[in-house]
């Protein structure tokens, strides 16, 4: 689990909560059909504007961002310098027998065991990878509008909320309980679209960012089988693009440090 994100979400929520408390009382703050019409409201129009697949894929992406994502860059670097090994010891047909998991290596895989020119290769991958990313992004998109909406729902359930109010004015002493319960809407639209989905949706593409580039790191390592580059070359080749980006050098260094504890 991502306790950053998760303590974050959770700790604006609480501390949205305390200010209530301090306020006054809770359930001043609490109106069921003002969260249905603000989340309800901006489910129904999301939807709208995405297609249904994208809603589905925006869901189980969301539930991964709740989660630490491992990018495993020792690993993925030990991996393809055997490969490389393998390659140089029996051959491109002996990479055939490895059981790879990933789609993303067995596309690039399945190329150089096809003994595709090296050039042909890095045009299928970087469509591949492109690609990817578009469907990573495809979240990212859907939050971001989600949080452009959502306010709006706050509006109009306050709207909703201020003719009830105004067929009411016979009643004076309901003007002030009504008009609270009005403002409550706007109060939820504005508190999902900036404690929620804006910052989930940035979460969102900084994740479709990292995966991009670790892509990268595997369409090095491709271009490496495919010329047939030894193992040596191979970790030189690979460490020169990791190096190259702040981030992953970072993490490499962390995930060394933490080899060395064990």
């Amino acid at each position: 689990m991502n306790f950053g994100t998760v303590g974050g979400l959770v700790g604006g929520f609480v501390f949205v909560i305390a200010s209530c408390l301090l306020a006054g009382s809770i359930k001043a703050f609490i109106d069921i059909p003002s969260l249905v019409v603000v989340l309800g409201g901006t489910l129904a129009s999301v939807t709208v504007a995405f297609p249904i697949s994208s809603m589905i894929d925006a869901l189980k992406t969301f539930k991964s961002l709740l989660m630490k994502q491992d990018m495993g860059i020792k690993n993925r670097l030990d991996q393809f310098v055997k490969y490389a090994e393998t390659s140089k010891k029996e051959g491109k047909l002996a990479l055939e027998k490895i059981e790879i998991q990933d789609p993303f290596v067995k596309k690039g895989m399945d190329q150089v065991i096809g003994n595709t020119k090296a050039d042909i290769v890095q045009k299928i991958m970087d469509q591949e990878r492109d690609a990817a990313f578009e469907v990573d992004m495809e979240t990212q998109k859907v939050l971001d509008k989600a949080a452009d909406l959502c306010p709006a729902w706050g509006m109009i359930g306050t709207l909703i909320g201020l003719v009830i109010m105004m067929l009411n004015l016979d009643d004076p002493s309901s003007i002030g309980p009504s008009m609270a319960v009005a403002l409550i809407t706007t109060f939820y639209g504005a508190l999902f679209a900036n404690l929620l989905f804006a910052p989930m949706a940035y979460k969102a593409e900084t994740r479709a960012k990292e995966n991009y580039v670790v892509r990268g790191i595997i369409i090095e390592g491709i271009l490496s089988l495919a010329q047939e580059e030894g193992p040596r070359m191979m970790q030189d080749r690979l460490m020169a693009f990791v190096m190259h980006d702040a981030q992953f050098r970072k993490q490499l260094e962390k995930e060394n440090s933490k080899n060395k504890g064990k």
